[in-house]
């Protein structure tokens, strides 16, 4: 593969990755949301972030020479070998980096009671809740036609009426 090539496929797998975040975060800030004690919670504080990162210059706005430099300090902070490309192993590093808040927000999510450990049970509980949304007939085993089936956040397939487990 071509030098240049590889310069564009690591480019694009870096935009892919903040991409989701940076366009969250460009409709947060814009509608006001973020900052201390803000509503922006999880991915999207992450986003947030993101967006301040990039904004080199502090206007509340990203320019593509801002987003086009940010880049390629991403990909010279990661390229460990400097040929200008990112392999496998390199982009591991940004991509844990990157997702790291993320990371931990599940972890925090899941430790209940905040002791800095996730038993058994503490997992249990929203992967039994996940699997009760997955099985929306209600017979206790998850088809493939179920998945993908209804959305996660709200409706209910036959049998949830009544469930206080939510």
């Amino acid at each position: 593969m071509k030098t240049r090539t590889k310069i564009l496929a690591g480019t694009l797998g870096v935009l892919i990755l903040g991409g989701g975040a940076f366009g969250a975060a460009a409709v947060a800030h814009a509608q006001g949301f973020g900052g201390p004690g803000g509503m922006m919670r999880g991915g999207m504080g992450m986003a947030m972030d993101l967006f301040d990162e990039v904004d080199a210059n502090g206007d509340g706005k990203v320019e593509r020479a801002e987003m086009d430099a940010f880049v390629k300090k991403d990909l010279r902070d990661n390229d460990g070998n400097g040929d200008g490309s990112l392999t496998l192993a390199e982009f591991q590093s940004l991509w844990l980096e990157r997702t790291k808040p993320l990371m931990v927000r599940g972890f925090q999510f899941l430790d209940a009671d905040g002791d800095g450990n996730v038993t058994g049970a503490e997992m249990e509980k929203p992967a039994g809740r996940a699997f009760d949304r997955l099985d929306r007939n209600g017979d206790g085993a998850v088809a493939e036609d179920e998945i993908g089936r209804g959305d996660w956040h709200g409706r209910h397939g036959p049998g949830r009426e009544g469930r206080d487990d939510d």
